[in-house]
């Protein structure tokens, strides 16, 4: 019974959760890098983790025991940050109503180095609460739950098969713009959809594991060099190389 409880309910609730992470982060990594045409793209790119970095910091420092909807304020709270952080940069790298990824790379860098300074002016005020921040920003399974996993599930298999659907525009869109709008290509909607959609699923992924580097960045370059580049057979790839990484 002992090793049942274990296995059950703290072993394969984090071996689900890690999959689920993983696979979100490779995913989201692979269509940032496609619509950037920048190989140093993932997440951290658009200031969703140092945006779900402050919205978990203020919950640990200010709402320590309260819950949200049955679901912990760590976890909604870093994902309201990053959804947040995501809608700064994209209006503040808004041009005449038109969007530019290098405006874009240059707002999300701009947000995240504010984000990072906010987060360590509350830790330095609130120093009782510094541990609890930064194994946090360390990102880690052991929390892991089967009410995060049944969170996580069905948002993370969601809009991944969405940002799927736009595996033909985004290789299209690999050629420019000029060429993609005469191949009947609206590379600004496009654009934006998978911003939208990739920045949702990273939130998620963040909000259950904290900050977790590397796969979003090197997964997908792996596999490119093992697959090719038609993000058709990628976009898959990814979501199970990243799962079975992480």
């Amino acid at each position: 019974h002992f090793i049942n409880n274990i296995f059950l309910n703290i072993r394969l609730p984090r071996a689900i959760g890690a999959f689920l992470v993983g696979a979100a982060l490779a995913v989201s990594g692979c269509c940032l890098q496609g619509v950037f045409k920048n190989p140093m793209a993932d997440s951290f790119v658009l200031g969703v983790s140092s945006g779900a970095a402050l919205g978990a910091t203020v919950a640990m420092t200010f709402f320590t025991t309260a819950t949200v909807f049955g679901a912990g304020t760590v976890a909604v709270f870093s994902f309201l940050g990053a959804l947040i952080a995501v809608l700064v940069v994209y209006n503040i790298s808004r041009i005449r109503g038109k969007v530019s990824t290098f405006s874009l790379l240059l707002s999300g860098f701009s947000m995240s180095a504010m984000f990072s300074a906010i987060i360590y002016l509350i830790m330095l005020l609130n120093r009782d609460k510094m541990e609890n921040v930064v194994m946090w920003n360390m990102g880690s399974l052991a929390s892991m739950s089967w009410e995060k996993v049944a969170i996580a599930l069905p948002a993370v298999l969601v809009y991944s098969a969405l940002l799927m659907l736009y595996a033909k525009p985004l290789n299209i869109m690999l050629n420019g713009d000029e060429v993609s709008r005469s191949l009947g290509v609206d590379t600004h909607k496009t654009r934006r959809n998978m911003l939208i959609l990739t920045s949702l699923l990273s939130a998620v992924a963040v909000s259950v594991s904290g900050i977790i580097g590397f796969v979003g960045l090197m997964v997908p370059h792996l596999l490119r060099m093992a697959a090719g580049p038609d993000n058709k057979k990628l976009m898959p790839l990814c979501f199970v190389g990243g799962g079975a990484y992480l």
